[in-house]
């Protein structure tokens, strides 16, 4: 009989140290959400980069701007990504967001097979800036 799921998950030790290289890149991903909120759109930046460094995508959310409902900074990110490397680089590329990404773009990222993920504000940090009745972060 074959298993083809393992039996019992993975050890998580909880998250690793951010280092110089990676709080610049966050720190460029918040910038570009600064650049969405100017342009009216909500405001969220993504940044992805190889483990060495090199930029490899960097934009932000356009969902108002363009009308579109996948324009989220994730999804521009990944769409610029997909278009300048080769799937053997996913797996060494870290994704910086502004804030924790939402279903859709964790799923894209999960697809998109990428090594890593750091983002800047969780979810519960993010909706005590909005009051319940005017919360929304598409």
């Amino acid at each position: 009989m074959h298993t083809f799921m393992a039996t019992h998950p993975p050890a998580f030790n909880g998250p690793a140290p951010l280092g110089e290289t990676d709080t610049r890149f966050l720190l460029q991903a918040i910038a570009w959400a600064c650049t969405a909120r100017a342009r009216g759109n909500h405001p969220f930046g993504a940044v992805i980069a190889e483990a060495d460094g090199t930029l490899l995508a960097e934009t932000h959310c356009t969902t108002t701007e363009s009308g579109g409902p996948t324009g989220h900074a994730e999804m521009n990110a990944l769409r610029q990504f997909s278009r300048k490397v080769s799937p053997e680089t996913h797996a060494h590329a870290t994704l910086y967001i502004s804030a924790e990404p939402c279903v859709m773009c964790s799923t894209a990222i999960f697809w998109r097979d990428l090594g890593r993920e750091v983002y800047g504000i969780d979810t519960p940090w993010l909706r005590s800036f909005y009051s319940p009745a005017s919360f929304d972060v598409t």
